[in-house]
């Protein structure tokens, strides 16, 4: 089984394969790594998981719930980008509109009103390609290059202070073209391949010591190609097909004894594509379809 695409929640790995499939590993320390189905026979396009939850879109274009059984979320179809945080989800539609649903109590679905229960549109503007949530903020990348911010800003996470309950944009550059979030922190890369992040800064997840205001250099190299955000940690993978962490690493999520506060390569590998970080944990995918999970050691199946 070639693996295309992963996503991860707390407790599980959800895959897509070459065949379109859904795949599920449960990771239980005791019994293993067992790996499931999901969804058949439908076909999957893209996948995305929160701490609770993961949701996909199928090849129709429809957005389904799949932690459990396939429930889909609404009737309508073009969905093409979604994003989960702690309890909620972040969605884009073929018409490039941005809309949300779930939990909304620091305003990160838009205003600070009650929970969402139904897709809602945030704000009216039809010109989003890429969507990222935090623990309770989301980071959307505009097709002009710019970045905006809305919820939980208690760290700067989207930069200033005050949680934000309408998209704000966060610093004046119009060149990004990646983003992704933690609990409580921010990194994006930049079209000339630097990495920048802000916000809660505590274990150097964004490098350096100290909470970020603004949106600050990690590193002085300019060949970064992805980046994904844990908890409390950073992995970004390079144009060569290394991949590098920082941050907290109690369980060894970038394989090091301790807390790392500069970027430091998690292994001597040269064909990672791309990684999704959970709270305590790095995966990782390779040219081959290959998954692999950093807890102290890589582990593969």
């Amino acid at each position: 089984m070639k693996i295309k695409q992963i996503a991860t929640t707390k407790e599980s790995v959800f895959m897509i394969d070459e065949h379109q499939g859904l795949w599920r590993a449960d990771l239980d320390r005791v019994l293993g790594v067992k790996v499931t189905p999901i969804g058949n026979p439908y076909s999957w396009l893209k996948v995305a998981g929160g701490y609770w939850h993961a949701v996909a879109i199928n090849t129709d274009g429809t957005l389904c719930e799949v932690g459990g059984e396939v429930t889909p979320i609404e009737s309508v179809s073009y969905w093409t980008q979604i994003a989960c945080g702690n309890w909620h989800t972040v969605s884009i539609k073929a018409d490039k509109t941005l809309w949300g649903i779930g939990h909304n109590n620091y305003g990160q679905i838009g205003g600070y009103s009650e929970d969402k229960t139904i897709l809602t549109q945030i704000e009216s503007t039809a010109d989003w390609v890429q969507v990222a949530c935090g623990g309770f903020h989301t980071v959307a990348l505009k097709q002009d290059g710019t970045l905006w911010g809305l919820g939980s800003n208690g760290y700067s996470q989207i930069a200033g202070t005050g949680n934000k309950g309408t998209l704000t944009q966060i610093g004046t550059s119009n060149d990004w073209v990646q983003v992704s979030c933690g609990a409580y922190h921010t990194v994006a890369i930049k079209s000339d391949r630097t990495l920048w992040g802000l916000g809660f800064n505590y274990y150097g997840q964004i490098g350096g010591t100290g909470d970020k205001n603004e949106l600050t250099q990690i590193g002085i190299d300019g060949d970064w190609s992805h980046v994904s955000c844990g908890f409390w940690h950073t992995v970004a993978i390079k144009s060569d097909g290394t991949a590098w962490g920082i941050g907290r690493n109690d369980h060894h999520p970038i394989r090091y004894e301790e807390t790392r506060r500069t970027l430091s390569p998690i292994d001597n590998k040269t064909n990672w594509v791309q990684s999704v970080c959970t709270e305590n944990s790095t995966v990782l995918l390779n040219t081959d379809g290959e998954v692999h999970i950093i807890r102290l050691e890589l582990e593969s199946w």
